[in-house]
């Protein structure tokens, strides 16, 4: 898995998300998981992104 590869293509999905005005947050939630699927992206390390992006947001738990 290329996380730069992953993080670039999320950004993207959602900059096109945004910009639209248009689409559902369903819509985007489904092509991240897409993007996850096609890169591959098992269970742990999905656990693990999520761990890292809430220590590093400056979030925790409680407010999210």
């Amino acid at each position: 898995m290329d996380e730069n590869n992953l993080y670039s293509e999320i950004e993207k999905a959602i900059i096109k998300w945004s910009n639209d005005g248009t689409l559902t947050a369903g819509t985007l939630t489904r092509e991240i998981m897409e993007i996850i699927h096609k890169n591959k992206v098992q269970h742990h390390d999905v656990d693990f992104m999520y761990k890292w992006i809430t220590k590093h947001s400056g979030r925790n738990e409680q407010n999210i």
